[in-house]
Order: structure tokens, then C-alpha cells, then sequence
């Protein structure tokens, strides 16, 4: 099998970008719906969801030099919680809630009326910068296979029920515009880093079969 791979560059641009998987298989297998299965496996095992399929093409039923594609497309959520941020939202959060002690208890005068309402203000900025320390990506692998049956009989040209078939692979990690946080450069990279290692492991066990 040979296998080919490419780091991609960052940008700052906006929108989707390659980051930081692109990777390239070749290989022959006599089976393209155990090459999708086990390749839509390796995904969901990495705690991706599945959202596209192939057309449902059998080996055996693929006419003589016909070719055919099919893509995989899975997408993942993932959360990054920034460690100061979410200390000062927590005692932010604290002081609300000690002032609420302090003044709700007994009789309620003006005085605790003024702390009941810091404390009402403080706890909904502690739940604001609560939910902007942590950080929610959309990461995306789309999968795309292209294939052709591979002649059995070069003489006359036909095509056997059991032939083998010649499926490029083509794999690219994507997520939502880029990160400049060399903290969570590298959780993302470690994600798709772990999904890289799943499907390779997957084709590389089709491989010379």
C-alpha cells in the first residue's frame, strides 16, 4: 500500500481550514463495502458521528472497467476549557453566592436588598464568563474513496466475480476557522492525530489482501 501525507499550512483566514490532517491511501482490497465499514468504525470509535454514506455499490455487481466514488463525512464536538478564565468565573460565581448568605437570612432590610442585587448581578456575569471560558469547536473529517475493479485477465480484458479493487483513499481533517492558542493547536491536533492513527490502522490492514 502506498501512502502519502501532507501537513497543511495554517491560515488565518476565515472559514473552514485543513488542520492539521490531509493523508492519501492507496491499495487494493476485494471488498469495498468492508473497506467503508471498517473505515466509518474507525471514525465513530474517535467519537465522530457519521452524517454521509455511499451509494450502496457491491464489488460483484460493478460492470466490466467501471469506476465509482463515495464519501464519508463524520463531524465531532469538542470542548476546551481555559483554565484562568474559568477560576475567575467560579469566583465571581462564589461572591454572589456569599453575599446571598450574608443578606437573605432574617430580616430583610435595604441595606441586604443592595448586596441581594450585586450578588444577582455578579452570578450572571460568573455564568457569562463561565460559558466563555470554554471554548466549543466543530472538527469535520471527510473521507472520499475512489475505486476500479482491477482486470484479472489482461488478454481479454473481463472482469471475475472475486476481483480485487484498486480504492484510493482520500482522508482530510477540517475545523472552524484557526486557533492561535498554542495550548489548544494542540488539543486539535491530538484529536485528529488520534483519528489518523485509527483509519491508517484500518487500510493498513486491507493492505496486500
Amino acid at each position: 500500500m502506498r501512502q502519502r501525507s501532507a501537513w497543511v499550512r495554517r491560515s488565518r483566514s476565515k472559514g473552514v481550514q485543513e488542520y492539521p490532517l490531509k493523508y492519501k491511501w492507496d491499495f487494493h482490497t476485494d471488498s469495498f463495502e468492508k473497506v467503508f465499514a471498517a473505515i466509518s468504525g474507525a471514525i465513530e470509535d474517535t467519537g465522530y458521528h457519521i452524517k454521509r454514506n455511499p451509494r450502496n455499490l457491491k464489488p460483484e455487481t460493478l460492470p466490466d472497467n467501471t469506476s465509482f466514488t463515495a464519501g464519508i463525512a463524520g463531524y465531532k464536538r469538542i470542548a476546551y476549557v481555559r483554565g484562568r478564565r474559568t477560576a475567575t468565573a467560579a469566583l465571581t460565581i462564589a461572591i454572589a453566592v456569599a453575599l446571598f448568605a450574608i443578606s437573605i437570612p432574617g430580616n430583610i432590610g435595604t441595606g441586604d436588598i443592595v448586596w441581594i442585587v450585586i450578588g444577582i448581578i455578579l452570578s450572571v456575569l460568573g455564568g457569562i464568563a463561565l460559558d466563555a471560558s470554554i471554548l466549543r469547536y466543530k472538527l469535520s473529517l471527510n473521507a472520499n474513496l475512489q475505486g476500479e475493479p482491477r482486470v484479472i485477465n489482461p488478454e481479454t480484458q473481463t472482469q471475475s466475480n472475486n476481483a480485487h479493487l484498486t480504492i484510493i483513499c482520500d482522508a482530510v481533517g477540517k475545523r472552524i476557522n484557526w486557533v492561535e492558542d498554542s495550548t489548544e493547536q494542540r488539543t486539535l491536533k491530538e484529536d485528529f492525530t488520534e483519528l489518523y492513527k485509527r483509519v491508517d490502522s484500518v487500510l493498513n490492514s486491507f493492505s496486500n489482501k
